[in-house]
C-alpha cells in the first residue's frame, strides 16, 4: 500500500513536469492585438516593427515618457535572446559570434523553414521582411536586426553592426527603420489552472493518507 501511494505521488510529479514542458514550448512568438508580439520564453512584449518608424531612433528615445510610455529601449542581451528564441528552432544553420560585425545569423534552406520564418516576421509586424530593427549595443553604438530574403532559396535573419559607426542613422526615419522597444507583459504568464488543480489533488491524497495514519 505504501509503494502504491508513493507511485501515485511520483506519477503526479511526472505529469506536472510534463505540463510545464508543454506550456514552455507552446508558441515561442505570439501576436497580440496591441501592435506588439510576445516572446513566450522570456515573457517580454515587443512593439511591432513598423509602428514607430515615423520617428527617428533619437526621437523615439525622447518620447519614452510620453508617446511610448511604458516601453523601454531594448538592450543587446534582450535582442539577441529574442532572435535566438524566435529563429533557432527552425534554423538550418546558426552562427553566433563575439567578434566581427555579425552578432548572430540564423539561416534556413528548406521551404518549411522559410515559411516558418516568414510566419514569425508577420507576427513581428513586418509584412515585407526588409525592416531594420535598431537598438543600442552594450557600448552605446547602434546595431540592428534584419531579415534577408534576397538570397532565395536561402533565407537568413541576423543581428548586425558590432564595431560599425551608425550614428548617422539616429536621425533617420522611414518605412525600413524601426526602433526596438520592449516591456514586461502580463499576457505571457501561462494560466496555472491545470497544474493548480492537479497540485490540489495531490495535497488531498496526502491529507487523506495522513488522517488514516
Amino acid at each position: 500500500m505504501k509503494f502504491k501511494f508513493l507511485n501515485i505521488i511520483l506519477a503526479g510529479f511526472i505529469l506536472s513536469a510534463s505540463c510545464l514542458v508543454n506550456i514552455s514550448n507552446a508558441g515561442l512568438i505570439t501576436d497580440t492585438d496591441n501592435n506588439s508580439f510576445i516572446d513566450e520564453t522570456t515573457g517580454l512584449e515587443w512593439m511591432d516593427f513598423g509602428v514607430n518608424n515615423s520617428h527617428t531612433f533619437d526621437q523615439v528615445k525622447g518620447l519614452l515618457s510620453t508617446t511610448y510610455a511604458g516601453w523601454t529601449l531594448a538592450t543587446q542581451t534582450e535582442v539577441l535572446t529574442l532572435w535566438h528564441n524566435a529563429f533557432a528552432d527552425d534554423a538550418t544553420t546558426i552562427s553566433i559570434s563575439d567578434s566581427g560585425a555579425r552578432y548572430a545569423d540564423y539561416r534556413v534552406f528548406t521551404t518549411v523553414g522559410r515559411l516558418a520564418y516568414k510566419d514569425i516576421y508577420v507576427k513581428m509586424g513586418d509584412r515585407k521582411y526588409d525592416m531594420l530593427g535598431w537598438f543600442e549595443d552594450d557600448t552605446g553604438s547602434l546595431s540592428y536586426t534584419y531579415y534577408n530574403v534576397s538570397g532565395i532559396p536561402t533565407l537568413n535573419t541576423l543581428v548586425y553592426g558590432r564595431g560599425i559607426n551608425y550614428d548617422a542613422e539616429r536621425d533617420k526615419s522611414g518605412s525600413a527603420n524601426s526602433t526596438m522597444l520592449v516591456r514586461t507583459s502580463l499576457e505571457s504568464v501561462p494560466e496555472p489552472s491545470t497544474l493548480a488543480i492537479f497540485a490540489l489533488g495531490i495535497l488531498g491524497l496526502v491529507s487523506r493518507r495522513l488522517k488514516k495514519q
